[in-house]
């Protein structure tokens, strides 16, 4: 699925414009439209949502439902990430904590290291305890494999209307439940702290693609959406619109504005994006998504994700506080291109030599469909 490589394209580009451009532009407008790549992360969420949901309801009668989905789980995300997590294992185990004075690895525990090990680092954060700097963007890491928890059972055991209410009322949650932190937050000091990094917050995004992927499965909602391309792309371009306007202002994601309704509008911008491309495959949403040149960008985006995390943290620490290296304005346009630099290589050896291997490993297992779903076929995908 190319338009599914550019979408996969765009929501890393956005990121890496975010975390190696914003502070190398001098215009403050400029640095609002940068400093907006966080959306990237709600991009990822939908396209996951929208492929593991339709992974799911694909085989959701398949004898090794369970056993073939953990398996590609595992070896698509676990061996980078737990490579990735052998410093702070290094650091604890040898008890190295105090020559990282200053650093967050210096107040590294086994309740930290444990809670990273179970996918609970999104309660880090500012929330609950402080994260290790170069693991920092693994927190929607632990939203998408804690969602890959509650999914599968729902699927296989929910009939489908019962699957969708549950889906719809999920979603209007959301929203609800990061008003209530802001309204009752844990922290009377921080209102609203877990409403962009917990679950039940941060599940709309996800949701909308399992939507999505329920939708297009179903040849009545194909029908119908089909005869209303033009309604369609007018809903597209208002929520568009309102990305734009957050986009010039420079919304970060923590202000009530965005936390509480802004994800669900991102959440829905991008899943009517999906929708668009993947209904109208003439249309020029899916051309300009369907590029060959994006599609390497996107090969290699789980490890862009989590690599940039430990190239930026050796850029403050070994090339900003250490060598001096300018941080901000044109004289960072070096150290984040050199960084930047860095971090594609790297994520590149990664995926030659170590994601890709693992990846084809996965696919030799096959799911044991007792009957299979007319006009479907697996997603064979780097997801």
């Amino acid at each position: 699925m190319p338009d599914l490589d550019g979408l996969r394209a765009v929501a890393i580009s956005l990121v890496l414009l975010e975390h190696f451009v914003t502070l190398c532009l001098p215009v403050q407008l400029a640095r609002n439209l940068a400093q907006f790549g966080w959306v990237g992360v709600d991009l990822f969420f939908v396209i996951s949502g929208f492929l593991i949901g339709g992974i799911l309801l694909d085989h959701r009668g398949a004898a090794n439902y369970y056993r073939v989905f953990y398996l590609r789980r595992f070896l698509r995300i676990i061996p980078l990430y737990a490579l990735l997590l052998l410093p702070m294992v290094g650091v604890v185990v040898l008890g190295f904590q105090s020559r990282f004075s200053g650093h967050e690895l210096a107040s590294l525990g086994w309740g930290t290291l444990i809670l990273f090990f179970c996918f609970q680092q999104n309660l880090g954060n500012g929330l609950f305890f402080a994260t290790p700097g170069y693991m920092a963007p693994a927190w929607s890491l632990a939203i998408e494999e804690q969602f890959y928890l509650l999914l599968p059972p729902l699927v296989r055991h929910l009939n489908k209307r019962r699957l969708l209410k549950l889906i719809i009322a999920a979603i209007v949650a959301a929203p609800l439940t990061r008003a209530a932190l802001f309204v009752w937050p844990f922290d009377p000091a921080s209102p609203g702290a877990g409403a962009a990094v917990l679950l039940p917050c941060r599940w709309d995004a996800l949701l909308a693609g399992v939507l999505v992927a329920y939708g297009i499965r179903e040849a009545q909602f194909r029908d119908w959406i089909s005869s209303r391309l033009k309604q369609l792309r007018a809903l597209w371009l208002l929520l568009g619109a309102g990305m734009a306007a957050m986009a010039l202002l420079g919304l970060p994601a923590y202000v009530p504005f965005v936390a509480i309704g802004g994800f669900s509008w991102i959440a829905g911008f991008f899943a009517c994006t999906l929708l668009l491309t993947r209904v109208s495959p003439a249309g020029r949403v899916h051309y300009w998504l369907s590029r060959p040149a994006l599609k390497p960008v996107a090969t290699i985006s789980y490890g862009l994700y989590l690599i940039q995390g430990p190239v930026m943290a050796v850029r403050q620490s070994i090339l900003v506080e250490r060598l001096g290296w300018a941080t901000t304005g044109w004289g960072a346009v070096g150290v984040n291109l050199l960084t930047l630099g860095v971090t594609v290589l790297a994520a590149a050896v990664s995926w030659r030599c170590f994601e890709s291997r693992l990846i084809q490993l996965g696919h030799h297992h096959n799911y044991q469909d007792r009957k299979p779903a007319p006009g479907t076929s697996e997603v064979r995908s780097q997801q």
